[in-house]
């Protein structure tokens, strides 16, 4: 235990920022309560607490500053400016990945270009560019959920059944259970549906490159109804999947924002019917614990599936295009070789 105080000790000298009290802190409360769970404390061991007040020297730092002709927000940049900047130099790795995967496909697009390429390949760059680019992006910020969000469900229900017993954390955890996979099924049908829209989205470029490039011949045969036609019928088809996809969205949301009063209802239900004896506050701490693993759960898990589907159509996308840019490349070479 002393070894322990004093490694406190070391650690509130040696981390005097706002992070470093705060770690102190807590690390000499869990090494206290840690003991008083194994054995009785006695007044003995209140003398093994550290008489080094280590939280003093930032006070100091606080109190030299005279307040009324300087403000707090400027003391405290002062204070505490060098954690500030290592949680700056934190995000700078994830703000040059998101801004290198733009430039990594723009090079793909401008390789591509040196050759001959089709209208239909010049339309899935410029969605690829404009749209697709983000993905990778959007992947980064939500992957980690795909394995804290099982921990954490099943460390809750851990905490959970040791408070309420086994059969009603259970009766909360299936209907738990069924709110996870139908927000994943929503998410793959998501999924299909942007690859969809992705697929409108490269067919209506390509239309409209084809009417920019042959807009006299339009004119000159009176086409002007029919490609109104064409471009309407194929823009109503994208707002028809783009309509069905932010009712999926919805859905989702309100299956959020009702879960954790469906799953307190099912739990306190299944106590009432069984005549279970349980107290208050053992239900409230049930029913905040199902509050605390609802946001990465039933929530973030379900986006991080939807973003890595998203990601793996991209993906698809991409090397379809490299293969179709490989095919036209390959045959100019070859019919010179015939000829």
């Amino acid at each position: 235990m002393r070894q322990n105080i004093n490694h406190l000790v070391w650690n509130g000298q040696n981390h005097l920022g706002f992070d470093g009290v705060i770690f102190s802190f807590f690390h000499g409360l869990f090494q206290f309560s840690n003991r008083a769970y194994k054995q009785t404390l006695t007044i003995d061991n209140l003398d093994q607490l550290p008489t080094d007040d280590t939280t003093l020297i930032l006070m100091q730092k606080i109190l030299c500053y005279d307040w009324k002709t300087i403000s707090a927000s400027i003391a405290i940049i002062q204070i505490f400016w060098k954690e500030l900047a290592i949680s700056v130099l934190h995000l700078l790795p994830y703000m040059f990945a998101g801004k290198a995967v733009p430039l990594i496909l723009r090079q793909i697009a401008l390789l591509i270009t040196g050759h001959q390429t089709s209208s239909s390949l010049s339309a899935c760059m410029i969605n690829l560019v404009g749209t697709d680019a983000t993905r990778f992006f959007d992947c980064s910020m939500y992957f980690h959920f795909l394995w804290e969000a099982p921990i954490e469900f099943l460390s809750g229900l851990y905490l959970i059944y040791s408070i309420i017993g086994f059969l009603p954390a259970l009766c909360g955890y299936l209907l738990f259970i069924f709110v996870i996979l139908v927000q994943i099924i929503c998410s793959r049908t998501l999924s299909e549906y942007h690859d969809n829209i992705a697929k409108c989205a490269d067919k209506r470029i390509q239309v409209l490159s084809e009417m920019t490039n042959a807009f006299h011949i339009v004119k000159m045969n009176n086409w002007e109804d029919l490609t109104e036609k064409r471009v309407n019928s194929m823009r109503e088809h994208e707002f028809s999947t783009i309509r069905k996809t932010y009712l999926i969205r919805a859905l989702n949301m309100g299956l959020f924002v009702a879960a954790t009063l469906s799953i307190s209802l099912a739990t306190i239900g299944y106590i009432w019917l069984t005549n279970g004896s349980v107290v208050s506050i053992d239900i409230f701490t049930a029913i905040s614990f199902y509050g605390v693993i609802r946001t990465p759960v039933a929530s973030y898990m379900p986006i991080a599936i939807e973003k890595t589907l998203h990601l793996r159509m991209t993906v698809k996308r991409i090397d379809e295009l490299l293969q179709q840019s490989e095919q036209q490349t390959l045959e100019p070479s070859n019919a010179d070789q015939y000829q």
